[in-house]
């Protein structure tokens, strides 16, 4: 791992920023962000694209970020932390990169070169999903596999599902409760048992999932304007608003949810329903996805995301504390 140098990262100050302004940490980068994910505001990871140099796979440790050097190649699209010493990253060509920060080493699996990795998740080290597919096909080329701990298996969908292009995201609350959405609105659910899917209220793509638990989780996509879906532990009811951007990126956390999208937007769902954030625009870049800390700071990462290379990398936050990146 070696630290990250990038000459366009912007040195913040902490004193003055407050939660109520958007702090731009990075713009500009060569890569663009894709992804971010942590166990704690001082343990940060994301990725993103590779511009030719290998991917970015960044860390921040509460001082300063570092780049992890993955000996592969290709865009990552998801980032997922199964423990503070155990960072997954799934993407291009069918890979999975498996990263141990304490020894410096990252595991790199293969499953299928033809598909593309958009997402993964697991209950544990022992049950891990990933998903992906190929959206150039009009169908018949969405793809689940299935990790043990082991080898990487690959599950056989439902016809329904199986129709999609692509599978986007995976997540769960429980072993027992975990969702599946992708292109044309497709939305799958496993049980514990068995993979099925579940009457959606769109037909429009489908890129995130999450949720607070078994009873509320949250869907986000669409092109030009944003598709909002609910889940209330019986049906998905479809809550997208008139003229709000698209939205790649949901999460939740304490009660509430953040979606992040086009030209930088960010909205906010609680018991009240979705609005716009009081700050203004995270980013005049595209935002691709969202994360909540646990001391409540929101971290937003994007950039040029609707064509290739995928460049241009932006990260801001909306906190108390914001980083400060450090020059090395």
């Amino acid at each position: 791992m070696r630290r990250w140098s990038s000459p366009v990262l912007c040195l913040i100050l902490a004193a003055g920023c407050g939660p109520g302004v958007w702090v731009p940490v990075a713009d500009g980068l060569d890569e663009a962000l894709l992804s971010v994910t942590g166990s704690a505001a001082d343990d940060v990871w994301t990725v993103g694209g590779d511009v030719g140099s290998g991917p970015a796979f960044l860390h921040w440790d509460g001082t300063t970020w570092s780049q992890v050097e993955v000996g592969s190649s290709g865009d990552l699209w998801w980032v997922w932390q199964a423990a503070p010493d155990d960072v997954w990253a799934v993407g291009a060509e069918g890979r999975i990169l498996r990263h141990t920060p304490s020894k410096e080493a990252v595991v790199v699996a293969t499953v299928d070169e033809d598909l593309t990795l958009y997402g993964i998740w697991g209950a544990s080290t022992d049950e891990v999903w990933a998903v992906g597919g190929n959206p150039t096909e009009a169908s018949d080329a969405a793809a689940l596999w299935r990790s043990d701990g082991g080898a990487w298996l690959e599950v056989e969908l439902p016809a329904e599902l199986a129709a999609a292009a692509a599978l986007y995201k995976v997540w769960g609350s429980a072993a027992d409760d975990v969702w599946v959405v992708g292109t044309g609105g497709v939305i799958g659910h496993y049980d514990g048992d068995a993979w099925l899917p579940v009457a959606s209220p769109t037909t429009r793509d489908l890129f995130t999932v999450h949720g607070l638990g078994k009873d509320e989780a949250f869907a986000v996509g669409g092109f030009g304007t944003a598709t909002l879906l609910h889940w209330n532990g019986r049906t998905w009811s479809d809550e997208s608003q008139p003229g709000v951007p698209a939205f790649p990126g949901v999460f939740a956390r304490d009660g509430k949810a953040w979606a992040a999208g086009s030209q930088g937007a960010v909205w906010s769902r609680d018991a009240s329903g979705w609005t716009e954030d009081p700050r203004g625009l995270a980013s005049r870049a595209d935002l691709h996805a969202v994360w909540v800390d646990p001391d409540g700071g929101v971290w937003t990462v994007g950039g040029n995301i609707a064509s290739y290379p995928l460049s241009g990398g932006v990260l801001t936050y909306g906190g108390g504390s914001p980083p400060e990146l450090l020059a090395p």
